[in-house]
């Protein structure tokens, strides 16, 4: 299995949004996601420095789109999970990595369920098709690479939700 990171699925924080509709969305299982709305229309995606796949800026449209506000969390996923009953997709392609050592979430005879402390932490160690049924199940949807760029940096081209400059001084950024 590829190695998975953070679930960030339709779950980023979106402070170039805040200023927009937010709406609750609750899961089959009771769990609640807080979700902006960003707006449709186009946006500079890219950059003239970096990798040569994030070249060069191009203007790219999106149709309106919620995304949700925080990543899923430990306790999100885990009741997905004990929901769906199982740790695979109807092809066997396993959701969750509860193997590695990075993973917060187990399993017992009780279900399934976060680790004591960790249930508000981003869920790490989840596959992409672990991505695509949670947002299946969640009646939501797994963003694009667009949706993602055009959430997390706005429609002005900045760098960074914030602006264009890391500031260590208000913890806006940790590098």
């Amino acid at each position: 299995m590829a190695r998975s990171g953070i679930l960030w699925c339709w779950w980023v924080w979106v402070p170039s949004v805040l200023a927009q509709e937010v709406t609750r969305v609750q899961t089959p299982a009771g769990t609640v996601h807080e979700v902006a709305h960003v707006p449709g229309g186009y946006f500079p995606m890219g950059t003239t420095e970096g990798r040569a796949d994030e070249q060069p800026v191009h203007a790219v449209y999106l149709d309106d789109f919620y995304i949700d506000r925080f990543e899923v969390n430990n306790a999100q996923f885990a009741a997905f999970l004990d929901d769906v009953g199982r740790n695979a997709d109807g092809e066997g392609h396993r959701l969750l990595d509860g193997f590695d050592a990075d993973a917060q979430i187990r399993r017992s005879d009780q279900g399934y369920a976060a680790v004591s402390g960790t249930e508000k932490r981003p869920v790490a160690e989840v596959s992409w098709y672990g991505a695509r049924a949670y947002c299946r199940w969640a009646n939501m949807q797994l963003p694009t690479e667009a949706m993602w760029e055009k959430a997390a940096r706005g429609t002005d081209g900045r760098t960074y939700p914030w602006g264009d400059e890391i500031d260590r001084e208000i913890g806006r950024a940790h590098v």
